[in-house]
């Protein structure tokens, strides 16, 4: 009789693994043993191929691009290194006379010359190794949104310290000139020159800055035109004068309502005894600020 639970216990048991057995068995009956498959055929990877072939598409329009670019710099370098030569006694960095700065940029550096510190030789150019840049610009500019890329040359030549003669000499056009003389306060000793290499009438110009500089240096300026330099650039440095007064007072002006506004949250936290105390704070401290004044004035 005390058997008898673990006799109940073991039949049950093995009534469960007996369903079990069967629920198996029928569930592997009802399944197919063996799933027809189709051969795979080349059309099943037309996204694929697709792809491939615009990455391959992507990567030879870059490389070409970049190989045309160093061309063009290439190019441009040899058929005015000789000029550059005589002008200047360091021409390059000494290892290579161009240096890449990326696909459509290369710099030229010079130095060692009468009246002139340094120069900077910047060719820029389209970047043709960037088939998306080159088409939103293109559409963009048949709108008028930007200006069509073209491949210039930026010169710069940072003058000498001891120059004399200290203006700035500027051929603008003029529908920016005015808004370049307004807004260019940070001119400097320098004279920057920017033209387009493929232009034939600018072959000429990469002896401009050079000559310039010769010029600068042997020009003698009337008492009238250096009294009217002067005079403008008095003009000048009482606008920008100005200008920054006006940011120092709206700077001030937002740091007040700034304090102010963290001030006014601050009260809103306080019980009604301590806003008190503060209200009757702050009327004592205007009384004090009255009282001053009255005794300045006496």
């Amino acid at each position: 009789m005390a058997n008898r639970p673990l006799i109940y216990l073991a039949a049950s048991l093995m009534t469960v693994l007996a369903s079990e057995e069967k629920t198996s068995a029928a569930t592997t009956a009802t399944l197919p043993t063996d799933y027809p498959l189709r051969p795979l055929e080349w059309t099943d990877f037309i996204t694929e191929i697709v792809c491939i072939c615009f990455l391959i598409l992507y990567v030879l329009i870059w490389w070409q691009g970049a190989r045309s670019n160093t061309n063009i710099a290439t190019k441009w370098a040899n058929a005015n290194v000789d000029y550059l030569r005589e002008q200047f006694s360091l021409v390059g960095s000494g290892k290579a006379t161009l240096v890449k700065d990326g696909p459509a940029d290369y710099l030229l550096y010079t130095s060692g010359r009468r009246n002139v510190q340094f120069g900077h030789w910047w060719l820029k150019l389209k970047p043709r190794n960037d088939p998306v840049s080159n088409v939103i610009t293109l559409v963009f500019s048949l709108f008028g949104w930007v200006k069509p890329i073209k491949d210039r040359m930026d010169v710069t030549l940072t003058f000498d310290k001891e120059l004399k003669n200290k203006f700035v000499f500027a051929i603008l056009d003029k529908t920016i000139a005015k808004d370049t003389h307004e807004k260019r306060f940070d001119l400097d000793l320098k004279m920057t020159l920017v033209y387009d290499i493929n232009d034939t009438k600018s072959a000429s110009l990469v002896e401009f800055p050079c000559a310039f500089v010769d010029t600068l240096s042997n020009l003698n300026l009337t008492g009238e035109v250096i009294t009217k330099l002067n005079k403008n650039k008095a003009e000048l440095q009482k606008i920008f004068a100005k200008r920054e007064a006006e940011d120092r007072a709206e700077e001030i002006a937002k740091k007040k309502a700034d304090a102010k506004r963290a001030q006014d949250e601050r009260l809103k936290k306080l019980s009604p005894s301590e806003q008190r105390k503060f209200d009757e704070k702050e009327r004592n401290r205007e009384k004090k600020k009255e009282m001053k004044k009255r005794t300045k004035r006496a």
